[in-house]
């Protein structure tokens, strides 16, 4: 069985008593302080812990054991439906541009008509002027 948990060596411990503790905490540390149960001294904010029982590694945060797996599957789920938000907002932007420019080629060519009507119908002044003076003429003429 792998060791668990990380073993405190104090500054007093003579070097030939802290050889088994230092060698504890290597095995510790390469294992992941695997174990059917998480260490319960000495807890350091990140360490890790393989849940043999579980087949699952945990990392400590915030003074719980999190399920790393989990937390990540979280972090992908956050970050798919950060991402569906984000296209979904650009087809918004990009079926309001269309509506804008399908409104705009409409009142352009509204415009356009428009336009064509008032050229068909435009009078010059000169024109109008000379039609008033043969409106009088001929009612002068009466």
């Amino acid at each position: 069985m792998a060791a668990q948990g990380y073993k405190e060596i104090q500054l007093t411990t003579p070097l030939k008593d802290s050889l088994p503790l230092i060698l504890h905490n290597d095995e510790a540390s390469i294992t992941c302080s695997a174990g059917i149960e998480f260490p319960e001294e000495n807890l350091k904010e990140g360490m890790l812990c393989f849940r043999s029982d579980l087949q699952r590694l945990f990392q400590r945060r915030r003074g719980v054991w999190v399920d790393i797996l989990a937390s990540l599957d979280n972090d992908i789920i956050e970050l798919g439906e950060a991402i569906v938000e984000a296209f979904n907002e650009v087809d918004e932007v990009v079926l309001k541009t269309k509506a804008d420019q399908s409104d705009f080629e409409k009142l352009k060519t509204e415009f356009e008509a428009f336009k064509d009507s008032v050229s068909t119908n435009y009078v010059s002044k000169a024109e109008l002027q000379a039609q008033i003076d043969e409106a009088y003429a001929s009612l002068a003429g009466t």
